[in-house]
């Protein structure tokens, strides 16, 4: 049987069709297998780390703990002080009222998030990418590379706290919710450019205005980034009829009807300053308390120890050099000088596979969470270079695709003044530096590959090392993380809601403190978990009747310790569990001793111990010897007595 029998035709340049179909199976196949690798991929990282996403007892209980509140009928910023704007707990809550109150349902909900970010990064990509020029590795493969890159490195990995910095579990829905509506914003806003319609500037708008009721870092850097775009489109502007005035009047309508829906829905519930105040979040609460003052937002934005980031930052710039130079300077000369097409072939598969064969040993003693440091002064570097092709740029055609890298730029880089000095994947770069990865593989993959062919050299052999970095980039963090995946062998919760934990004494204090709880209160008791777990509210369902959660320096500072305690006083809970906190990275290591003394003394006054487990908590003897002490204590009935020791 022939080919052409058999349907098939080996058409000039080696390249199958389908008789009869005009390549169109093909042309699916194209579009249907990235996604379908991708999905793979992302499923194996799931199953792989499945409910080992989250610390026993930081951070993530409020995350659950509140949205469960809401749907009960408490109101926030009303009932529960909250450091954020409103997007995130009352997404949560939503979710929470259509299924079931359980962690399973938030991790649901978070996979459809990052689902959604993929879509949102592969499209950007290839928008970033366009259609005119040289593709050394082509659209498709850039784009996948880059949400391969987001999956392994950011989404789905078990880097940070107890393996707590994810889009799984994140710390705060407001930063993952945040940077994939300031993505879908830059993305809508890419679309207007192209199309002219004012309906993308107007979804664009809506898109940032819910990224205002999330993160104020976020907000900012995606409306400077929008802002910068606009500006920019005013010299080469859309293919509309519409005014640059109308075009802006639509921006800003559009932007601030979110805003508004969220006063106006709060302020049923609360005085308009209060509600005003709480939709924007963040902002009042930056402006108005000294809280950037803390030791642990200056080791957060790697101000605390210059030379030492400093250091690490000129490491890992050497190790992205020992790939990326050998790698431009064979693509650019070497292949000059090759008249041999196998021979370069042979270089271009040799160079990606020694760099995947010296990534275990790398791994042995460097830790890759590093591996971005000199990300910052790299996207300065490359947001002026995109500022001049834009001011350059003159034919309406490349504008938009000149502008968008522009604000692709402004956005990865603004993102980062939170950690310029130090974006570590085990802290907020997990969902801050997003962006500027996916700026970095256009980069690497496409911008410099195709100005080396501009300019004559091969640029798919610098293209196919930068290729073999970043999966080197990407094994490396999966090798980095396997202690923690491997570690977490306590079970904490149960059913929809359990999770894993380390087996160390300190995962074992959530686990036991919550069965006893469970065991011993009534279920209409009211429980404060001192200085943070609200966790263990959330796992034994037991209310917290004052507006606080957590007892931290932050939340001291930012709400008053005096108001806190006025809170507690007027809404005193029947139980207070004491947990062995070290809170070291704030700069004061124990509650009761370096701060919180007249709420640690107000438990001490009012409440008796009912159950004492390991070492005294709290206890300055301890604070290096144990970890997991805890003690429950019940309300006084009678006079306030001394403390019973």
């Amino acid at each position: 049987m022939s080919a052409r029998d058999s349907g098939f035709v080996l058409d000039r340049g080696a390249r199958f069709r389908f008789a009869g179909c005009d390549g169109k199976i093909l042309k699916v196949i194209r579009v249907v297998a990235p996604w379908l690798a991708l999905t793979a991929l992302a499923s194996f990282l799931i199953a792989r780390n499945w409910a080992a996403w989250t610390n026993p007892l930081v951070d993530f209980g409020r995350e659950l703990y509140i949205p469960w509140r809401l749907v009960e009928g408490q109101v926030l910023y009303r009932d529960i002080a909250y450091l954020d704007g409103p997007f995130s707990p009352y997404w949560n809550a939503l979710c929470f009222t259509l299924f079931p109150v359980a962690m399973r349902t938030l991790e649901v909900a978070n996979i459809a998030v990052i689902a959604c970010t993929s879509a949102l990064l592969f499209a950007l990509l290839r928008r970033l990418i366009g259609t005119a020029g040289p593709h050394p590795l082509g659209s498709t493969v850039v784009a996948s590379s880059g949400v391969a890159l987001f999956l392994c490195v950011f989404a789905v990995n078990l880097l940070g706290t107890g393996g707590n910095m994810n889009w799984l579990a994140p710390y705060s829905h407001g930063i993952t919710h945040g940077v994939a509506l300031a993505l879908a914003s830059i993305w809508l806003f890419a679309r207007h450019l192209e199309s002219g319609r004012s309906v993308d500037l107007s979804l664009a708008g809506l898109a940032l205005g819910l990224c205002a009721l999330t993160k104020p870092e976020v907000f900012a850097a995606a409306g400077l980034a929008i802002s910068v775009g606009m500006l920019a489109s005013l010299r080469t502007p859309p293919a509309s009829a519409d005014s640059p005035l109308r075009r802006m009047l639509v921006l800003v309508g559009s932007f601030v009807l979110p805003p508004v829906v969220a006063i106006a829905g709060l302020a049923q519930a609360m005085p308009f300053s209060d509600a005003l105040a709480g939709a924007l979040g963040g902002w009042s609460h930056l402006l108005g308390s000294d809280v950037q003052q803390l030791p642990f937002y200056r080791w957060v934005m790697g101000i605390d120890e210059p030379v030492e980031n400093w250091m690490q930052m000129t490491v890992a710039a050497a190790v992205w050099a020992s790939v990326l130079i050998p790698a431009l300077f064979l693509s650019r000369f070497l292949s000059l000088r090759l008249s041999n097409p196998k021979w370069r072939n042979r270089i271009a598969a040799a160079l990606p596979l020694a760099i995947l064969a010296l990534t275990p040993w790398v791994s042995d003693w460097y830790a890759w969470k590093d591996i971005f440091r000199p990300m910052a002064v790299c996207f300065a570097i490359a947001m002026l270079i995109s500022g001049l092709q834009v001011w350059r740029s003159s034919a309406a055609e490349a504008a938009p695709r000149a502008i968008l890298e522009l604000c692709v730029a402004v956005l990865a880089l603004s993102l980062l003044v939170k950690i310029f000095w130090k974006p570590i994947l085990d802290g907020y770069a997990f969902a801050l530096l997003v962006p500027g990865a996916m700026w970095l593989v256009f980069l690497l993959l496409h911008a410099v590959p195709a100005a080396i062919e501009r300019r004559g050299g091969d640029g798919r052999m610098f293209a196919w090392a930068a290729l073999a970095m970043l999966v080197g980039v990407s094994v490396g963090c999966l090798i980095d993380a396997e202690p923690a995946r491997t570690g977490k062998t306590i079970v904490v919760g149960a059913g929809g809601d359990s999770f894993r934990a380390q087996a160390q004494r300190r995962a074992r204090l959530p686990q036991r403190l919550s069965r006893w709880v469970d065991a011993t209160l009534p279920p209409e008791a009211t429980l404060v978990v001192l200085p943070e777990g609200a966790i263990i509210n959330y796992l034994t369902r037991r209310i917290n009747p004052t507006r606080h959660l957590n007892f931290l320096p932050p939340e001291l500072a930012i709400f008053d310790e005096k108001k806190i305690l006025e809170d507690l006083e007027t809404h005193p809970p029947d139980f207070v569990a004491l947990v062995h906190r070290d809170t070291a990275e704030y700069g004061v290591p124990l509650f009761g001793t370096d701060y919180g003394h007249d709420l640690y003394a107000w438990a001490l006054r009012g409440y008796e111990r009912v159950i004492q487990v390991g070492s005294k908590p709290l206890d300055p003897r301890t604070l290096r010897d144990s970890k997991s002490g805890w003690e429950v204590r019940m309300r006084r009935v009678g006079p306030n007595e001394a403390d019973d020791g």
